[in-house]
């Protein structure tokens, strides 16, 4: 999995769930199997076979998904608590803290190591790439020694909702919109670009990339802003996905999960997005809003407000 789909309790307006409900689109069974908590999911995780979720009053739950039919629950750890990122067999969690966490012994993790982060708006956003982890309003964490992590940076952009880190350049959005910082040097990032309205309404929610092609939601509902970056000095809007949900982007296609269905996009051309499908899930109660997902190769892995993981296959 490239990257995780962050951990927003998503709410769409009625008017938009009962369009939903009345669009003809396929009928593809997706659905794998359930799993049920009592709590709140409140973020969650897949590399290879193993689950991370993150579910409220609970903390960390890890599941085996090498039989999708039955999950088998491998383990938990109470007093993690956070947005998580999972690679391979360590596990990020942070919020005010940065966790380095060791699940390659599932039934018994290890904390490596805690670092206190800057991060006065209390931003919940994180995007790990290579040696880095890019965390908060906004720090970069070097963790090449997981035991000893160090802060490299911290640069004020308050209450980041998103982050996405691509060719040493930080893509961050906010109530205020889309800003673009340089970020080969890691010690002293630097702005090159911003764009106010990604949206009609303006401010943004979620950021996908493809190519030179930034992918924006806010929330206000208001469609996807198809924003162009090939100059970082420079973005500008060249388009709107008339369409809402939860935003991923995966090889050539771009998803957007709603409360009843699942729609699907290709952007071969990043510029101008295609409705592919829409794949209609009535038989999924999705009213109470999806607040987490995550996709792989085969996969979607969402996780409901109301206290369950579908384990779903991947549309093709």
């Amino acid at each position: 999995m490239n990257r995780m789909m962050k951990k927003r309790i998503f709410v769409i307006p009625f008017f938009l769930f009962l369009s939903s409900c009345l669009f003809w689109g396929k009928t593809d069974n997706l659905m794998i199997s359930k799993i049920d908590f009592t709590n709140m999911i409140e973020d969650l995780d897949v590399a290879g076979n193993t689950l991370s979720i993150m579910v409220s009053n609970e903390g960390l739950i890890l599941y085996n998904l090498s039989d999708l039919l039955t999950p088998e629950r491998l383990g938990a750890a109470p007093d993690i608590q956070g947005e998580i990122v999972l690679k391979e067999n360590i596990l990020y969690c942070g919020s005010q803290v940065l966790q380095i966490i060791d699940i390659s012994n599932p039934l018994e993790t290890q904390t490596i190591s805690e670092t206190i982060i800057h991060n006065e708006s209390q931003s919940d956003s994180m995007f790990v790439e290579g040696d880095y982890v890019y965390i908060g309003d906004f720090n970069i964490v070097d963790v090449s020694a997981p035991e000893a992590p160090a802060i490299v940076s911290s640069t004020p952009v308050l209450t980041l909702e998103d982050i996405h880190v691509s060719d040493n350049k930080a893509y961050l959005v906010n109530e205020f919109g889309l800003t673009i910082m340089d970020v080969t040097d890691k010690s002293l990032p630097v702005l090159r670009g911003r764009l106010s309205s990604p949206n009609s309404k303006g401010g943004a929610r979620e950021i996908e990339l493809c190519g030179n092609v930034a992918y924006i939601t806010n929330w206000d509902s208001d469609g996807v802003g198809v924003i162009d970056i090939s100059d970082i000095d420079n973005p500008f809007k060249v388009g709107t996905i008339k369409s809402d949900g939860l935003l991923s982007v995966r090889d050539d296609s771009l998803y957007l999960i709603g409360f009843s269905s699942i729609k699907e996009f290709s952007i071969v051309d990043s510029a101008k997005p295609l409705f592919v499908a829409e794949y209609n899930q009535q038989s999924i109660d999705l009213w109470s809003g999806v607040s987490c997902f995550a996709l792989n190769e085969n996969l979607i892995i969402l996780g409901i407000n109301e206290g369950e993981i579908l384990i779903m296959n991947r549309p093709e």
